[in-house]
């Protein structure tokens, strides 16, 4: 017997999540089960506020049997209440049978603060100018037993918070960065258990995560540690239980200072100074509540950070450390002050939806030397965006200044050049006993570290590590195969994915880390491909939402924490811009939900008809054009004329428009955006198109791949402009001249037209500028332009993803696993494999709406064997080749096998 079991189960696509702010939150969840062909015919959902679902007063939503194969459903119950629990559970029907499946595990999602006017904390902060970051600190006292407690936070730019003196979380760089006039998250925790059962420590608080006043006097501390148990396993507690909430600030994106000693800095910019509101909501065993808020009863103190730049770097002085900050020990400590309230930010409060940032690996140095005397350089062997982890030992007042770099100089010092300098961190020791200690509100990319004393000798350093951080989502997707580069460049484009994947897609982790937006389309597939970032996206489109002017234009960054001059590329490029048409396309592609293009509809018709306003003779001819292609005067676009890029993705929107207008049920939206095809269409071509050489304008890869891709050329000619596109990357020994707009096309292009052969040549190239160059220069992380690791002179930022498109074709290409570049709907999943010369094996799986697709081939004596795992509720199109043509097949879920008698040697 097959059984069927429930997985996957998550609520606005996260598992028993909490803080959930909207209204009608998504469910979703998968089957597994070995039976093929597997189809679901309906599902019914059962919400209740308690797990006892047969309690009428307790029911929610019974959605009833409703009919359909999709595995997602948006809750349509009684109205959902603030700061409450609610949990759920499924069973459904498999088609063709009347009995329903046994019903799943239960779920759960906590609600958040869903209106303006249950927030009974106030802001508190800073008002003036302060040379410390401030702590704050409010103790809380109780009888009762406590049955559940959340809290609910919103610190700007940043905070971290503690209760007894541990860290509620292990989240850092929270909440995300936002337009702060239009959006600012709050964050909420679980903290039931740190209530229930608490240690209180004495001295050693903030050592939680940067482990100061360790060795000797950490011992000591140690030694004072009281634990105080709460937990109601013996029933109601009649003692005082004491506890103290503690709050940190770093300044963040929110007040970005310039002239600070010194120090590096981006477009200074502030939208005032570091503050947060605070919310405890705390439930007791007999039911009867608490809240606790941030007001006037805090008490604040200048902290040990005395200067925190997400541009600059931080500095800590340890001897600034206050033992006892957050924990009762510590309530008759002097020097404290009232907190003062402060204005609230304009910006409205809503929940933090992308997934936390973490440290998500360590990484130990490969080697360490001493360039001068007192001068260590650690080597930590790869790129990556974070910061370090050091172990110190020395005397009170001895100051260390860590600095990290991409590069090296001639003198072994790190080369900050192009990346933002001066950044560095700084520490003074506070004791004789060994402290470890890491940044809280900084980050940056590097691979190297010069660790040197500010004056006189350098203390013990006892070790150094690097600290990866990005977000704690799931993998959608992994690739391996025989050939051993193409895996290094899968991991090189991958780790730049990593370094640059925060609250928002940064170019760069370290000179600008803005959102510019064009990569989160054009990497899309790419980044989709690889790493679940649904609720990353969703956030990445209400920041273009909050970005939009009222003109319609969508400016280049999201947030836009820069604004350039009107008419500008740096604000006005249609490459950059139509992330907020091409974006809903793709995840409704990718994701099979059409919420995504109508919750996003009049920013994208509004942001279409803006590119249509611009227009001359139905052209358009302003924009940045095909940014950082390859050639001499990189990163401006010189291969492609301005218009031969801009037009083709505007008539991609309109192409989005009319597909979009048409699945919502806006007949004349669809046929408006249609008609205006057909006249773009015709003037492109009338103007660009030599049907003499089948050249689109200079003939460059970027214009041909873009005008084929996007459907410019007409349908008896995409054969000839095809195989000019393949002629000209013969012509340049299978190396890319196209770039950050162009080069996705390209790689799209020689793939749907039969050229994948080309691709896996241009793929194999190592001794000119590309991704097997960038290899073999010795890049750990993609690098700004295509030449960027060039070993006589590096250039650029040698982390950037932008160029990351190759990776697409690893899945699409090899694999042949196909979504938003297909034809068809998200219930049927597209697969033609390419059999590449040079490849002996294969292996490659992705995440579906409906579960886990996954594609292995082999070469063998007699031809190739290929085995495919379908999900249960998924249709397949397999396209098999054969000696002298191809052929289609249609299945259902489960496991296919094929032995393909083939051989594909292709000059």
């Amino acid at each position: 017997m097959n059984e069927l079991k429930f997985i996957h189960m998550k609520t606005e696509y996260f598992i028993d999540p909490i803080g959930i702010d909207v209204l009608n939150p998504v469910l979703s969840w998968n089957v597994s089960t070995d039976e093929n062909s597997w189809e679901q015919e309906a599902y019914q959902i059962l919400v209740a506020d308690s797990e006892d679902f047969t309690d009428e007063a307790a029911l929610a939503w019974d959605s009833g049997k409703v009919m359909g194969r999709e595995m997602k459903a948006f809750y349509q119950g009684d109205q959902l209440r603030s700061n409450t629990r609610y949990f759920w559970k499924i069973r459904v029907w498999k088609a063709g049978e009347n009995k329903p499946s046994e019903y799943s595990r239960t779920g759960s999602w906590q609600m958040g603060l869903l209106q303006a006017g249950q927030w009974k904390g106030k802001w508190i902060g800073v008002l003036g100018d302060t040379t410390s970051n401030p702590v704050y600190r409010r103790s809380f006292s109780h009888t009762k037993a406590i049955k559940q407690a959340f809290a609910y936070i919103s610190g700007l730019g940043h905070h971290e918070l503690y209760i007894n003196g541990k860290k509620v979380s292990d989240h850092i760089l929270e909440p995300g960065w936002t337009d702060y006039k239009k959006t600012c998250f709050y964050c909420t925790y679980d903290i039931t258990k740190m209530l229930q059962k608490a240690e209180l420590p004495q001295g050693i608080e903030m050592a939680q995560r940067t482990g100061m006043s360790q060795g000797s006097e950490m011992n000591q501390r140690t030694d004072m540690l009281r634990k105080t148990d709460i937990s109601q396993e013996a029933g109601p507690q009649q003692n005082d239980y004491q506890h103290i909430f503690g709050v940190m600030l770093g300044d963040g994106m929110y007040h970005v200072e310039a002239g600070q000693g010194g120090r590096y800095v981006y477009y200074p910019r502030s939208y005032g100074r570091m503050k947060f509101i605070f919310q405890a909501e705390i439930e007791y065993e007999d039911g009867t509540r608490d809240t606790v808020i941030s007001d006037r009863n805090w008490m604040t103190k200048p902290g040990p950070i005395t200067f925190s730049s997400m541009y600059g770097g931080e500095d800590y002085d340890a001897r600034l450390e206050i033992p006892g900050w957050c924990s009762p020990e510590g309530e008759k400590l002097e020097g404290w002050e009232k907190a003062e309230e402060v204005a609230a930010p304009s910006g409205k409060l809503c929940s933090q939806k992308n997934p936390p940032l973490k440290v998500m690996k360590t990484i130990e140095p490969i080697s360490v030397m001493e360039t001068k005397k007192g001068v260590l350089l650690y080597d930590l062997g790869e790129n990556f965006s974070g910061f370090i982890k050091i172990r110190v030992k020395g005397e009170p007042g001895q100051t260390i200044r860590i600095t990290p770099g991409e590069l090296l100089d001639k003198d072994k010092e790190p080369d900050q050049t192009v990346t933002g300098k001066d950044y560095y961190w700084k520490y003074t020791i506070g004791s004789r006993g060994e402290e470890i200690w890491e940044p809280r509100f900084s980050y940056y990319g590097f691979r190297y570290v010069q660790v040197k004393a500010e004056d006189g000798d350098l203390p013990e350093i006892l070790g150094l590590e690097g600290r990866y951080i990005y977000p704690d989502m799931e993998l959608a997707g992994e690739f391996s195969c025989s050939n051993d580069l193409f895996n290094k460049i899968h991991k090189l484009i991958t780790n730049a994915m990593l370094s640059n994947i925060k609250s928002v897609l940064t170019d760069c982790p370290h000179r600008e880390k803005f959102g510019w937006l064009e990569q989160s389309h054009l990497i899309g597939p790419a980044l989709l491909g690889n790493y679940d970032l649904r609720n990353i996206y969703t956030k990445i489109l209400e920041d273009i939402r909050d970005a939009q002017h009222d003109n319609g234009l969508v400016p280049d960054i999201a947030p836009e924490y820069a604004v350039f001059g009107y008419h500008s590329g740096y604000i006005d490029s249609p490459e950059w811009g139509s992330a907020a048409v091409i974006n809903p396309w793709y995840l409704y592609k990718k994701y099979g939900d059409s919420s995504f293009i109508k919750n996003n509809y009049d920013v994208m018709k509004k942001y279409t008809d803006y590119l249509t306003s611009r227009t001359h003779h139905r052209v358009l001819h302003h924009g940045l054009g095909d940014w950082c292609d390859l050639g001499v005067r990189a990163p401006f676009t010189q291969n492609t004329p301005i218009p031969l890029v801009a037009t083709p993705i505007y008539y991609i929107d309109l192409d989005i428009m009319s597909r979009s207008a048409a699945l919502l049920g806006l007949k004349e939206d669809e046929g408006y955006y249609g008609n205006l095809m057909e006249e773009v269409k015709k003037e492109f071509n009338l103007q660009f198109y030599d049907d003499q050489t089948a050249h689109y304008g200079t003939g460059s890869q970027a214009a041909q791949a873009l005008a084929l891709m996007a459907g410019l050329v007409e349908e008896d000619q995409t054969g000839r402009v095809a195989e000019e596109l393949a002629a000209n990357i013969r012509a340049n020994q299978n190396g890319t001249t196209a770039g950050d707009v162009g080069h996705p096309y390209v790689m799209a292009a020689l793939t749907k037209f039969g050229c994948s052969h080309v691709v896996n040549d241009m793929m194999n190239v190592t001794d000119r500028p590309g991704y097997g160059y960038q290899v073999a220069c010795g890049a750990t992380t993609l690098t700004e332009e295509w030449d960027g690791p060039f070993p006589e002179k590096p250039h650029g930022s040698q982390n950037h993803f932008m160029l990351g498109s190759g990776d697409e074709w690893f899945y699409t290409g090899l694999a042949g696993i196909r979504s938003i570049r297909s034809d068809y709907g998200a219930d049927t999943i597209e697969i033609i494999p390419y059999f590449a010369e040079g490849v002996d094996w294969v292996k490659a799986w992705q995440m579906h709406p409906y579960g886990r697709v996954s594609v292995e081939w082999r070469r063998e004596k007699e031809g190739i064997v290929l085995d495919i795992v379908i999900p249960p509720n998924a249709k397949s199109q397999i396209e098999l080749p054969a000696e002298d043509s191809s052929s289609r097949i249609k299945v259902g879920s489960g496991r296919h096998h094929f032995h393909i008698k083939y051989n594909n040697r292709v000059s």
